[in-house]
C-alpha cells in the first residue's frame, strides 16, 4: 500500500526538524592563556612604572646626525597621557653645504603599552616643524607612534623602525630652583639685575 503523498512529506521532514546538537566550544590551551596574562600584566607594569617626569639626554637619528649635546626636553607620563617637549639641534646635507636647523616637537599624547615592550603614541593636540615646508604647524589629532621601549634603572629609551632613538633619565623631586627665587624677588623690588642663565639641576645638559 501506497502512503499518501502528504504522510510522505511529513515523514521526510521529521529528520529536518530534529534538533541539532551544539558542538562545544573548544577550550583555550592553558599555555595561550599563560602568554597573554604575561603580556596584560607586563603592559599594566610598564605603564605604571613608566609614570613621572623624564630628561631627554640623547637623540639619534641616522638619517640625520644631530650635533654633539643638542638634544634637549621634557617627557612627563601621567595616567593615560603623556606631553613631551622636545629640541634638537641638527643639519641635513645639501650640494654645497650642510643646512643647520632645529628640531622642534611640543605635544600631548594617549599612551599605552602593547605588550611588554611596544609604547603606542596618539597624539591629541600639539606643534612641531617637521612639516614639508619647515615651518611650525599644529600636529594633526590621532597621528599615531609606535616605539620600542627599554626602561631599567631610571632610564627609558625608545626606538622606532627607523632606528632613531631618544634616551631619557627619570627626574628626581627637587625643590624650587633657588637662582629662580632670587629672581622673583628682584622683580618684586624693582631692583635692576642682569639676566643671565643659572642652573637648575633638572636640564638635562
Amino acid at each position: 500500500m501506497k502512503l499518501p503523498a502528504l504522510l510522505c512529506s511529513a515523514v521526510l521532514l521529521v529528520p529536518a526538524l530534529a534538533p541539532r546538537q551544539e558542538e562545544k566550544p573548544k577550550k583555550k590551551d592553558k599555555d595561550d592563556v599563560s602568554v597573554t596574562r604575561f603580556f596584560q600584566e607586563e603592559a599594566e607594569r610598564k605603564s605604571k612604572e613608566i609614570q613621572g617626569s623624564w630628561a631627554l639626554l640623547d637623540y639619534s637619528d641616522p638619517a640625520q646626525p644631530p650635533q654633539s649635546g643638542a638634544a634637549s626636553g621634557f617627557a612627563t607620563f601621567h595616567d593615560v597621557l603623556v606631553t613631551m617637549f622636545i629640541s634638537v639641534d641638527t643639519y641635513e646635507s645639501r650640494m654645497f653645504r650642510a643646512h643647520e636647523f632645529t628640531m622642534v616637537n611640543a605635544s600631548a599624547y594617549r599612551y599605552r603599552f602593547e605588550g611588554p615592550d611596544t609604547l603606542q603614541l596618539a597624539s591629541v593636540m600639539g606643534i612641531t616643524n617637521q612639516t614639508p615646508d619647515g615651518d611650525v604647524d599644529h600636529e594633526p589629532s590621532n597621528r599615531v607612534y609606535e616605539y620600542s621601549a627599554t626602561l631599567k634603572e631610571g632610564s627609558l629609551e625608545l626606538r622606532n623602525t627607523d632606528s632613531v632613538t631618544l634616551t631619557f633619565r627619570r627626574v628626581t623631586m627637587k625643590e624650587f630652583p633657588e637662582s629662580a627665587l632670587r629672581k622673583l624677588e628682584q622683580q618684586r623690588s624693582g631692583t635692576p639685575h642682569w639676566e643671565r642663565d643659572e642652573g637648575d639641576g633638572d636640564k638635562p645638559h
